[in-house]
């Protein structure tokens, strides 16, 4: 009788590691994402979203944003810009023919790196696609009034560089005066 409860005890704390396995390994492989925020605060806009599901080059971003900065500024940038990644990455993710991957840098460490980059400070994020590059600064990330920072403006900033790394041709602009 006690040797039943014992195997009952055994078999009951297998099945339970077995269900919560196959559920963990379930929400692995078919993961959804839900923005719950009421104005989608969390989410890619639909025509960024229209633009990557038709890209036709892979895209590398390197971001050198420092992890330890003591400026609280750069820390709040870093987490937005590395949400912001996150939402790319997983809308290319549904596109076999663009992949956008994400490389963080440390200037200071990886100097070799960074030369071969062009990058020679930190606080940039660079977009790359074949030959062609495009580097976003950390002022173009935000909407500033005053010196505190009122919006952030990432996406509109990652999509146009995206734009410009994947076009086909450059457009010229001219001015005329007189």
């Amino acid at each position: 009788n006690r040797w039943i409860r014992t195997i009952n005890l055994v078999l009951q704390a297998v099945l339970f590691l077995l269900l919560f396995g196959g559920i963990n390994y379930l929400a692995q492989v078919y993961s959804w994402r839900f923005d719950l925020t009421r104005g989608r605060l969390f989410s890619l806009s639909a025509e960024t979203r229209s633009y990557i599901a038709g890209l036709n080059a892979p895209i590398h971003v390197v971001v050198t944003l420092e992890k330890d900065s003591d400026n609280d500024a750069v820390k709040q940038a870093r987490r937005d810009v590395m949400g912001l990644l996150r939402e790319y990455v997983d809308a290319a993710a549904r596109n076999p023919n663009a992949k956008i991957d994400v490389e963080e840098l440390d200037v200071y460490q990886q100097r070799r790196r960074a030369e071969t980059l062009g990058i020679t400070d930190n606080n940039v994020i660079l977009f790359t696609s074949g030959d062609k590059r495009r580097f976003v600064f950390l002022n173009d990330l935000y909407h500033m009034e005053g010196r505190e920072r009122k919006e952030f403006l990432g996406e509109r900033a990652f999509t146009a560089a995206i734009l410009d790394v994947t076009s086909a041709t450059k457009r010229k602009v001219y001015f005329l005066a007189g």
